[in-house]
């Protein structure tokens, strides 16, 4: 038997046929890794270093700024029900805001005496040139729209923003 230096308990010169071959089943990597501990050890620590600091470096926002071009059109007509008011002012408003280029989705919803129009375009779209089209888009389907004189008012434009919304 032999006295292996580094450990205090004796090694047989001859492996058991149930011990498994410790020695070449040890990948070099791991092998450095248990020899030089301190190299390990201080790779982890910058690992984790590195971590903390880009955690902390990262931009967080709670209430970040969506530039995302909205609008709302409402027209109100006192005393005209929602039928009438559907067929000769929504939908004429809707037709002329179909043809806008950039136009994600837009609703509508008429009721008696008023009606609501929210108009949301693509997330790509310039904020600024999107909202004056629309707006030249309105003033085009307003002057087709009935006369203001039988009590019907001029659509009410309303440019939205994701900031005016609560969280």
């Amino acid at each position: 038997m032999k006295i292996d230096e580094r450990s205090p308990a004796p090694v047989s010169e001859t492996a058991s046929p149930s011990a498994p071959n410790r020695g070449q089943a040890v990948s070099p990597l791991m092998r450095f890794f248990f020899t030089q501990q301190i190299f390990g050890t201080l790779l982890c620590f910058l690992l984790l270093l590195g971590g903390f600091m880009g955690y902390f470096a990262m931009v967080k926002e709670g209430d970040p700024d969506i530039n995302i071009a909205r609008a709302m059109i409402t027209t109100a007509w006192p005393g005209t029900d929602a039928e009438t008011l559907e067929t000769q002012v929504t939908d004429k408003l809707e037709e002329e805001i179909k043809s806008l280029q950039g136009l994600d989705d837009f609703t509508s919803a008429t009721f008696n005496s008023f009606s609501i129009i929210n108009i949301a375009f693509k997330a790509e779209a310039p904020v600024a040139p999107s909202i004056q089209e629309l707006r030249a888009k309105v003033d085009d389907a307003d002057s087709e729209l009935p006369a203001e004189s039988t009590g019907r008012e001029v659509p009410d434009f309303e440019q939205l923003s994701m900031q005016d919304a609560p969280v």
